[in-house]
């Protein structure tokens, strides 16, 4: 079975955000927010298609950084 789905998120600051920081969050923070919904989306489907799924309830690992994105740098 394959389930796919495509989910948006939106990050709200009164501050503009550098470009960086937004890679990085999407990457490092995204994912563990957006676990949650994802998982129980998932199993509700399944369920409605009369399968039973069992998903963690944590998101094991986190994905690798990416070198190309960097912050600033501090002297």
């Amino acid at each position: 079975m394959r389930i796919a789905a495509t989910f948006e998120a939106d990050l709200v600051s009164d501050e503009d955000l550098p470009d960086w920081f937004l890679e990085l969050y999407a990457r490092a923070n995204l994912p563990f927010n957006a676990w949650p919904f994802w998982r129980q989306w998932v199993v509700s489907v399944a369920a409605m298609m009369g399968f039973q799924l069992w998903l963690p309830l944590r998101m094991m690992g986190m994905p690798p950084p990416a070198a190309e994105v960097t912050g600033p740098t501090h002297s």
